[in-house]
């Protein structure tokens, strides 16, 4: 099963989420296979760039996400603290941190260059499904199985709204 896949932002790769435990990189013009990213223990989520096209943030069943890099294929950092599956990991839009969302009910932001926890969000009552980074970069918006989306401050992690309805 092929979980996700997304295009690099200048559009030359394609990178897939496997339920074989890997990501691949895949070249557009050809549609060849550039490489497979192993290292996950469960199915991998999903597989996003960074804004630079340098690196990937995986995000899998296995309670982890993981940065690699795109020109060797090496893996970066594990970045570990959710106690059940990461669904969704994205990168902030100047590269610098990631968000995860995860079915332990929270999110969490880390920081690219240290692959350390900069700060959990805990508020969702269910499972989150979802996290993405604001334009600008100040703000994450995660989505739950609880009804809601929230929005967060990316410098303090303090929750500022519930959308419900």
């Amino acid at each position: 099963v092929v979980r996700s896949a997304h295009f690099s932002p200048d559009g030359s790769q394609v990178v897939t989420a496997s339920g074989d435990k890997t990501a691949r990189l895949w070249d557009v013009a050809s549609g060849k296979e550039l490489t497979v990213l192993r290292g996950h223990n469960s199915y991998v989520t999903s597989a996003h760039f960074s804004p630079n096209s340098s690196q990937v943030v995986t995000a899998s069943g296995d309670r982890t996400a993981r940065l690699w890099d795109v020109a060797s294929g090496q893996e970066l950092a594990v970045l570990r603290g959710h106690e059940s599956v990461v669904r969704s990991a994205h990168f902030s839009p100047d590269g610098s941190q990631v968000v995860t969302a995860s079915y332990d009910n929270t999110a969490r932001l880390w920081d690219v260059a240290s692959g350390q926890e900069r700060a959990v969000l805990v508020g969702h009552e269910s499972r989150v499904t979802s996290a993405h980074f604001s334009p600008d970069g100040s703000q994450v918006v995660t989505a739950s199985f609880d009804n809601t989306a929230r929005l967060w401050d990316v410098a303090s992690g303090q929750e500022l709204a519930v959308l419900t309805g």
